[in-house]
């Protein structure tokens, strides 16, 4: 992610547009259109027959040939081309009025755009690219991992303390993740008090369990998330699963996450977590902890915390080079700390075989957006987003990008002949 907020909404607030360095990058909201979006940063280039490219997720410094990302698109142009396909995918754009509320304000259909093609990296890729490099934010490079598991200490800026959810029904306040952009006093306070963490089952907060301590819930700890940008759309988590032991341990020789499962990986940010407030009637009300909650369903990844959405729904990672007494500051720790991030983890890539689709549940309204991630190419229902990994075989690519163009996949002679040119195009010499 990167800084700037993409604004899920066209007018998220004041204090952002004074934002100008970089911190995360709202992720691709599916609700902004592409003249919002800093074109420096996430540049979209038309190409034959419809075939749009997001280049959001491409590593600043690519002076290895291994992470240019433009091999990719390459292939995909020549089975266009070759293939004579029509890429009719596409997708709602809304916005809210200037001066509205973002998390209340009635959204406005600004109108469509055709769903970009996102090309993300292959980790090994990244790694390689980066080897030898001085992180630089200002260029968009926060850390420069040594290998495909790099040992992040101290640097990861988002952090989620998860405890077990209570069944006490929503609630609404400070604490309570909230869209991007939109600072913590902007959540009106609802009726619970003193038990909204209980009700949450997590807290999104950079002092970690140092804040659980402070919140009373250090005991109760299951579970702790965080996030570094690797670079601004590039990012690695690490996520601690606590083993279980009975019985409270505050003042014990183990601390709560000292013996804990460890997971960590790469991910690629791409939405928002939270949107705008469900009424009474929402139907998947029970699922959440709070009204702004964007609910992610796939079962190409299993969930190693359960009743949590963790590792595919993140604490944002963000960064600001301010003084932390400065005006500045504030304003960046207002719009991006405690707010969550639906991420493409790479694992959940490598389940879906390199080509993931990013869709509307039937749940999904404009600026609450709940989604279904899935690797069904042949169903084109909703689709919001269209990733394909630099690991993908050149025979998954062709049959995903023919069978998203509604046409049969080529067999027999053609299809040989489509896979040397696809070949060809994605070599790296």
């Amino acid at each position: 992610m990167n800084i700037l907020m993409a604004w899920s909404v066209a007018a998220m607030c004041a204090a952002c547009v004074a934002i100008a360095q970089p911190v995360p990058l709202p992720p691709l909201s599916f609700q902004s259109g592409a003249a919002d979006l800093p074109r420096a940063i996430a540049p979209k280039v038309e190409l034959a027959r419809g075939i749009v490219f997001d280049d959001r997720y491409r590593v600043p410094t690519a002076s290895w040939p291994n992470a240019d990302l433009s091999f990719e698109q390459a292939a995909i142009r020549a089975i266009v081309q070759s293939l004579q396909l029509r890429w009719e995918l596409a997708r709602e754009v809304y916005g809210v009025a200037p001066a509205a509320s973002p998390l209340s304000a009635a959204p406005v259909l600004i109108g469509k755009e055709t769903v970009p093609i996102a090309i993300v990296p292959d980790p090994q890729n990244v790694v390689s690219s980066l080897a030898g490099v001085k992180p630089s934010p200002k260029d968009g490079v926060f850390f420069a991992p040594g290998d495909i598991r790099p040992k992040i200490t101290g640097g990861f800026s988002g952090i989620t303390i998860y405890i077990p959810r209570t069944g006490a029904g929503q609630v609404s306040g400070p604490l309570t993740p909230r869209m991007q952009g939109v600072p913590p006093s902007a959540v009106p306070i609802s009726p619970i008090k003193g038990k909204e963490p209980d009700v949450l089952g997590r807290v999104v907060s950079r002092y970690g369990v140092m804040g659980a301590d402070q919140l009373g819930i250090y005991d109760d700890i299951i579970a702790q998330a965080s996030t570094t940008m690797i670079t601004r759309s590039i990012w690695y988590y690490r996520l601690e699963v606590a083993n279980p032991h009975k019985g409270k341990r505050r003042g014990g020789r183990i601390g709560v996450l000292d013996d804990a499962t460890v997971f960590n990986d790469w991910c690629f940010p791409i939405m928002d977590a939270n949107g705008q407030a469900r009424g009474p009637d929402d139907v998947r009300k029970a699922e959440r902890s709070s009204p702004y909650e964007n609910l992610v369903t796939t079962k190409l990844l299993d969930f190693p915390i359960k009743g949590q959405q963790a590792p595919i729904v993140l604490p944002t990672a963000w960064y600001s080079s301010h003084d932390t007494m400065s005006a500045e500051y504030k304003a960046i720790f207002d719009a991006y700390e405690g707010t969550e991030t639906i991420v493409l983890p790479q694992r959940l890539i490598d389940a879906a075989g390199g080509v993931v689709i990013v869709r509307k549940a039937e749940s999904w309204r404009p600026l609450a957006q709940d989604v279904v991630i899935d690797a069904d190419t042949k169903n084109h229902t909703g689709i919001l987003g269209v990733y394909v990994s630099q690991i993908v075989t050149d025979d998954r690519l062709i049959d995903a990008l023919v069978e998203l163009c509604g046409k049969a996949p080529p067999t027999g002679a053609a299809r040989a002949a489509l896979l040397e040119s696809v070949s060809k195009a994605r070599a790296r010499e």
